[in-house]
């Protein structure tokens, strides 16, 4: 749900020593952390929206009794 260094940081869980490395980045380079945030946010606005989330959920149960 996230692209990596666009909207956070991945990393696999047992890397530690990538978990410091990405912080300090944030910590390091403000204007990317604010960026990186926003577009955050802009990908929470569209897969978070509750209107958009209904409908797709009352598709999937029409389509599930063939109601289509």
């Amino acid at each position: 749900m996230m692209t990596h260094a666009i909207e956070g940081y991945t990393y696999p869980a047992d890397e530690i020593y990538m978990l410091a490395y990405y912080v300090n980045c944030i910590f390091s380079d403000s204007e990317k952390a604010i960026q990186m945030a926003q577009k955050a946010r802009e990908h929470a606005k569209i897969t978070h929206c509750p209107e958009t989330n209904m409908k797709q959920l009352l598709k999937i149960y029409q389509e599930m009794v063939g109601k289509e």
